[in-house]
């Protein structure tokens, strides 16, 4: 996946069939850290479960591992590629494993925009996001980001390319989500972006107070908490 300065882009909606993909549901969750192998060996000895290669972005200078959950949700660890001469400055302080956005799948992403700018939220458009598997699939979504400079770190809005497998669809599952808090001093108005969705988001919750991510996971190690 990519980095945007505020709110970090991804991939993602659910799992097998079309008929999931119409739900609307936590669609991954991203974890950055500066150096992917470190990131990789992390989550493998906190967990017992080692994330998989997905591939590098094009255009961007990250790539990144996946380990899918229960239910078509799948976490994303981040990280600058590793040929670049520099570590860019978002990435500098992750030395650990550390949640840094997550994404929601949703089916119709034009309609959503439309809510979302009646609703006097600044956006970048819809945007369309690609990247190349190891084995040479192609993976195509669009996002909606949230570009408000009174909101932060924010969910971000994803839905999938039809000709386009959910990057879970061929992993094993060996972990699930417990809970994914979300705590914002901008409780009211991410609420209200919520309730265009006219849907409850399972494991998801929003609570008020300063800016944190934490998401805990059940694993064959116990349940894991990364923040």
């Amino acid at each position: 996946m990519m980095m945007k300065p505020l709110l970090i882009t991804c991939l993602s909606v659910l799992a097998s069939n079309e008929t999931q993909r119409n739900v609307v549901q936590i669609d991954h969750i991203v974890l950055a850290v500066k150096e992917l192998e470190s990131g990789v060996r992390q989550f493998e000895e906190k967990t017992g479960v080692k994330p998989i290669y997905g591939g590098s972005h094009p255009d961007r200078d990250t790539h990144n591992a996946l380990v899918s959950l229960e239910g078509g949700i799948y976490i994303e660890i981040l990280a600058p590629k590793d040929d670049l001469v520099e570590v860019p400055e978002f990435f500098k302080g992750f030395d650990q494993l550390t949640p840094v956005g997550f994404a929601i799948s949703v089916s119709d992403m034009v309609n959503l925009h439309e809510r979302v700018k009646k609703l006097g939220f600044k956006t970048n458009g819809i945007e369309a996001g690609s990247r190349h598997t190891p084995e040479g699939k192609l993976l195509k979504w669009e996002l909606l980001l949230l570009n408000d400079p009174n909101l932060f770190m924010n969910p971000f809005f994803i839905s999938w390319s039809d000709d386009s497998s959910h990057p879970t669809k061929d992993q094993s599952v060996e972990c699930t989500l417990k809970t994914l808090q979300f705590t914002t001093p901008n409780k009211k108005d991410v609420k209200k972006i919520f309730k265009t969705l006219e849907t409850e988001v399972w494991g998801l919750s929003i609570e008020l107070g300063s800016t944190s991510l934490s998401v805990s996971i059940n694993t064959p190690k116990g349940e894991a908490t990364f923040k």
